[in-house]
């Protein structure tokens, strides 16, 4: 994944890394973000202890997040709330895949109300459009 990313960015790295897997992938995550970067941990899947390169998150000066997802008790008492009370979120607009970069400078751009949607390229065309 690193790799990917180096080449992606001209190696400059990502801003933001979302950690998925956990274990010993968060090493290259600190390989793939940038200094002063983000890395959001979310996922325990590669385990919940593992060997982690911490010169690479010192010298980086890189921010590791924890973000805690609840379990599927308190997701499904969410849902069941969100139902309830018909709760649909904000949509600002939405952009195909071909176009993150648009949907990234209006998200950038501060004008943005409400969410961002970004369609992978073989969806429907949605019913309220853009």
């Amino acid at each position: 994944m690193a790799a990917q990313v180096l080449g992606f960015t001209s190696g400059a790295r990502a801003d933001h890394v979302m950690e998925t897997i956990g274990g010993e992938i968060l090493n290259s995550s600190l390989r793939a973000v940038r200094i002063g970067g983000t890395i959001s941990f979310i996922g325990l899947l590669a385990g919940t202890a593992a060997h982690i390169n911490t010169y690479d998150i010192v010298t980086r000066n890189v921010t590791i997040h924890g973000i805690e997802t609840g379990s599927r008790e308190m997701f499904e008492e969410m849902t069941g709330f969100i139902a309830e009370h018909r709760i649909e979120p904000v949509l600002d607009s939405t952009y195909w895949t071909n176009e993150v970069r648009d949907a990234l400078r209006h998200l950038e751009s501060g004008k943005a109300f409400g969410k961002i949607v970004i369609l992978p390229a073989h969806a429907e065309e949605p019913a309220e459009g853009r």
